[in-house]
């Protein structure tokens, strides 16, 4: 049986979906691993979470004890509906029904010209959903260690002769030479705040792929 659960994407995010497919979490628990602690998924506790901190029992190779357990918010085969900046479209056009959204540029120049608030994201409901995501794997990781490759998989801006990325912080084009792993600070400090990118917290990582909308999403 499907699960569907919501997740929270910010404007530019959802306009990445056509490149997007993974992105980053911060783990709510606080792990510090000692000497001989690893992480590692934890089959057959998924009530209490995929993940945990393992140690190898002393004496049994075959065992670990497991100290910490860390529990993920979205597992292997979820569907996630994407929550995003919206409005009821009655707003733009009081003949109009559904809804209407942010990342679209259109719609976002017309809120803009005639002073229409947009509603957060945390607030779309559930018949507003268009963009639908199945997670096909999960890990956990520090912020830091990201890789170009991923950088570029969570959605950052490449020019097109590759030659630099987005700056986020000043929303430009970086200059020459702007990594994707720069380029993602950038996005990460837009949404988390100045500095956080130091703290080098543990995060959850989510790879995704785009799908249609479930037939029996209600």
């Amino acid at each position: 049986m499907e699960t569907f659960k919501p997740i929270l994407f910010s404007t530019q995010m959802v306009q990445a979906l056509g490149t997007k497919n993974q992105t980053r979490r911060i783990v709510k628990e606080h792990i510090v691993l000692k000497e001989g602690e690893f992480i590692d998924t934890c089959e057959g506790w998924k009530k209490q979470g995929d993940f945990a901190i393992k140690e190898k029992a002393p004496g049994y190779p075959d065992r670990w004890i497991i100290h910490q357990v860390l529990k993920n918010k979205y597992s292997k085969g979820d569907i996630l509906w994407v929550r995003e900046t919206f409005q009821d479209a009655k707003c733009f056009d009081f003949n109009m029904a559904g809804f209407v959204y942010k990342a679209d540029k259109h719609s976002n120049k017309h809120a803009q010209e005639y002073n229409i608030n947009w509603q957060p994201s945390i607030y779309m409901p559930k018949e507003a959903a268009r963009n639908f995501l199945q997670v096909i794997k999960v890990r956990i990781e520090r912020l830091n260690k990201i890789t170009e490759e991923d950088a570029i998989g969570e959605g950052i801006l490449v020019d097109e002769d590759g030659y630099t990325c987005w700056d986020y912080s000043k929303n430009c084009w970086g200059p020459f030479g702007f990594t994707p792993q720069e380029s993602f600070k950038t996005l990460w400090e837009s949404i988390h705040g100045t500095g956080t990118w130091g703290n080098n917290p543990w995060v959850w990582v989510y790879d995704f792929f785009k799908i249609s909308k479930p037939i029996n999403f209600c």
